[in-house]
Parts: structure tokens; sequence; C-alpha cells
């Protein structure tokens, strides 16, 4: 097995930002699928696509739409540019968008490729996040060494695997008080 890197967002850089940013409108997410699902007389609908400029849903979720919902989305899974209640439905998503100040949202995936930290094919790489919103990586590529100074703080695997199980613990203990 090659050599293993663990890193933990720096709070005050920039990725630390987007990534808390990020937490904070991965929740209200949730709430525009949920009023899109209302909103279509359809309840089938349990994703979609992190793109701000379109409504967009995988096809494993068109595929449970009713008949009268499918003819909305084209092929790519995007909603149609024509029509009335396409118009209308798109107006609503966005108007979703601006009620929850998502305009600007991004996935974890997409903030990673941004700040160079993504991994090339055959390359590994695991993260979770805690309470407080940062992220911890376990990598088996380093990172370059712009991202290392400016926006992650290397920790060793015994540190990254301290944490997991903290973090565990107090996800358990949570879960209790709420039974």
């Amino acid at each position: 097995m090659g050599e293993i890197y663990c890193y933990v967002s720096k709070d005050d850089s920039d990725y630390g930002k987007a990534v808390m940013k990020q937490f904070v409108q991965d929740a209200k997410w949730s709430k525009v699928i949920e009023s899109l699902s209302v909103h279509m007389k359809d309840h089938s609908i349990d994703r979609i696509y992190t793109k701000t400029y379109n409504l967009g849903l995988p096809e494993s979720v068109i595929s449970k739409l009713s008949e009268e919902n499918k003819k909305l989305f084209k092929q790519d899974g995007f909603l149609k540019q024509r029509g009335r209640v396409e118009k209308e439905l798109r107006d609503f998503y966005f108007s979703l968008l601006d009620k929850w100040k998502l305009k600007d949202y991004k996935t974890l995936g997409e903030i990673r490729f941004c700040f160079n930290m993504y991994r090339l094919r055959g390359q590994r790489a695991e993260t979770f996040r805690d309470f407080e919103g940062r992220v911890y990586s376990r990598t088996d590529f380093d990172y370059p060494e712009s991202v290392r100074k400016t926006e992650v703080i290397r920790l060793s695997e015994i540190d990254y695997a301290k944490t997991y199980a903290r973090l565990l613990e107090e996800q358990e203990q949570r879960n209790k008080q709420t039974i």
C-alpha cells in the first residue's frame, strides 16, 4: 500500500470559507427539492442536478415521474426551453434559488475542483465533515504545495482516525437524544 495523506480544511482559508458556505447551503438545497416535488405534484423527486442555471433531474428520477411531468424534460435531464409550463416551472425554480440564496450553490466536489484538490483516475480519496463544517480528507495522493500552504492543514493518520471516531461517538449521542 502506498503512502497516505490526511488533511483538514483551514477555517480562515478561501477553501474553508467555501466549505462552510456549502455546509450551510446544503441544508437549504433539500428544501428546493422538497418544494419542487410539491409544486410538480410528484413525490418521486428526491434529487435534482446541482446546476443553478437550469433545472435538471437524473434519469432515475425522471423515470419515476408522471407521464405529464416526463414530457417537460429533455433526454439529458434538463428542463425543455419552450412552453408555458416549462417557463413557469423554471421561474419557480429560480425563485426558490433566490429565496434561499442558492444562486451560487456548488457541491463539495465542485469546490475541490476549483481549488485543485481533485483526484485523478485510480487515485483514492475519502472525506467526512465534522459538525462545525470542516472537511477532513484521507488520500493516497498529495495535494499540490500551493493547496497545502493556504487551504489545508496536514494531519497524521492517527489524528484523522481519532477525529473520525470522536465524530461517530458524537453522532451516536445525538441519535440517542432524539429517540
